[in-house]
């Protein structure tokens, strides 16, 4: 599991200005920050790359991508131990500590070396 050799290889793949929709749950959640612990307990085994959004955001860049929108959301209650009520939600989405996070980001052109 090697995210930027997978970034790589997609970015391979993709034309000029592709874009590349990603789905990714957060470290940067509420659990995750409040009960680091507890969250590693809770969340499904399938989740083995966790990155905060910023984190995600700079490997994208990083390997050639240029971010055009970002979306944080998301509450499973089972894991949360947290209410599931609206102004939770509210208070979740407004600080950006949603269980997962969206980003949508191009690729961008290869840098052409002067001859």
């Amino acid at each position: 599991a090697d995210p930027a050799a997978w970034l790589k290889d997609i970015r391979s793949r993709l034309k000029e200005n592709g874009v590349l929709a990603l789905s990714v749950p957060s470290a940067g959640g509420f659990l995750a920050r409040l009960n680091p612990e507890l969250y590693k307990k809770l969340r499904p085994s399938e989740h083995y790359f966790e990155p905060t959004p910023s984190a995600m955001i700079r490997l994208l860049k990083k390997n050639g991508f240029q971010i055009r929108k970002r979306e944080i959301f998301g509450l499973h209650p089972e894991r949360a131990v947290f209410p599931d009520t609206p102004v939770f939600r509210l208070a979740q989405n407004t600080l950006f500590m949603g269980v997962t996070f969206e980003l949508y980001a191009v690729r961008r052109p290869a840098v052409r070396q002067k001859a």
